[in-house]
């Protein structure tokens, strides 16, 4: 229902609901691409797929800006239902917005509501990235223990908002965002093969680049979900891959990174993980000529989980050095490690091993016993200790 049709509220009462904010990514450049006719049909669309959610899982419109919407629901868990809906029928429509969720106090002041539960709301949306709905950690406590799972997305200073606020984003609803890619190669043939190989995989490529400066540009302008760039390129052809990855990883965390090597460099690797573990891969170019695996590390990075080629992890493992800590290792436990270190869940492992989970669980305990690692629940600090370990 809209605010219209919303029930009445004492003025000045205080009311507990969930808020949701949502807008639409990069609507001025938009905006500005598809001229005013065709920007007021797309906003008129907007506008009538979410309304038609909101009534459908009983949120309440209470006040619409432009390309932004601020709604509220009686319970969390409709609020999440109605966020997914709406981001999953508007990207069919070739629009991409960001959703926040917060949950708090709210005062009626006429048929509004107010107050500091509002405001947290919509700072929480200005951190989201496209694709996203993005949550407080009082969303992420109320709904624990259901079907929703959450991302950790760590701390983060609220403009305006005293405190610091843990934040989560819904797992799973950036991955399947993955959709528009640029590629950064200056191999032009090679270039070719990895557009032809994404748009055959259903992949939209909005962008194209052979050099550092040109990728950049390219990733302003179209906001891609995810980059494949080349580790060497022009100017220098030495590290501009990893240049790039950092830049974007700072300046567009939103958008995840794939950098491609024709070498084996497991420094490169580690060096691109530990400047930003999440959202990020290293992969060998020969990779490419299995599709599957081109798209599943889009996937899994777009997921924000880190991909480190098997070639690199199985090097770092078995390398020789004069005090093996991984000679206390079963062979078994010597293949979950590599399997961790590549940056997959126990669930994974499980998968590939064909064993239960908790027998992975188990492995995987025992493994950071024997190498004094604390286990974290955080999947990308455990391929960063565990890398970590064995560059030592």
């Amino acid at each position: 229902m809209t605010s219209e049709s919303a029930p009445a509220h004492r003025e000045g009462e205080r009311v507990l609901a969930t808020v949701l904010f949502t807008d639409i990514v990069g609507s001025t450049d938009l905006a500005s691409q598809i001229g005013d006719r065709e920007w007021k049909e797309l906003l008129e669309t907007h506008h009538r797929v979410i309304r038609s959610h909101l009534e459908r899982l009983c949120g309440r419109e209470m006040d619409t800006a432009g390309d932004g919407f601020f709604a509220i629901f009686d319970s969390p868990d409709r609020g999440i239902e109605c966020a997914k809906a709406i981001m999953t029928s508007l990207r069919e429509l070739g629009i991409e917005i960001r959703v926040a969720l917060h949950m708090g106090e709210c005062e009626v002041i006429g048929r509004k509501v107010g107050g500091i539960a509002v405001h947290v709301g919509a700072r929480i949306l200005s951190t989201a990235g496209a694709g996203e709905v993005r949550v407080s950690s009082t969303i992420r406590d109320v709904v624990s223990g259901g079907s929703v799972q959450f991302r950790d997305q760590g701390i983060h200073a609220l403009k305006g908002i005293p405190g610091e606020w843990h934040l989560y984003s819904v797992a799973g609803d950036h991955a399947a965002s993955v959709r528009r890619v640029v590629v950064a190669e200056d191999v032009m043939l090679m270039r070719e093969g990895i557009v032809r190989l994404l748009r055959d995989a259903g992949f939209d490529v909005v962008g194209e680049a052979e050099d550092l400066d040109g990728l950049m540009r390219a990733v302003a302008l179209a906001r891609p979900d995810a980059v494949i760039v080349d580790i060497r390129m022009p100017p220098t052809h030495t590290d501009e891959g990893l240049v790039a990855a950092h830049r974007i990883r700072t300046e567009y965390p939103e958008t995840g990174v794939l950098v491609l090597s024709q070498y084996i460099e497991p420094s490169y690797a580690m060096r691109l993980i530990e400047d930003h573990p999440d959202s990020v891969g290293y992969l060998l170019k020969e990779r490419l000529f299995d599709v599957a695996v081109l798209v599943d590390a889009l996937r899994r990075i777009a997921d924000g989980e880190c991909v480190i080629d098997p070639t690199i992890v199985s090097r770092l493992v078995g390398r020789r050095r004069r005090e093996d800590p991984l000679s206390e290792l079963t062979e078994r436990e010597r293949e979950v490690l590599g399997l961790v270190a590549e940056g997959m869940t126990n669930h994974a492992i499980a998968a590939r091993l064909s064993e239960t989970e908790d027998a992975i669980d188990s492995h995987v305990s025992e493994v950071f016993s024997k190498l004094q690692l604390p286990e974290s629940p955080d999947e990308h600090r455990r391929v960063l200790a565990v890398l970590a370990f064995l560059r030592s």
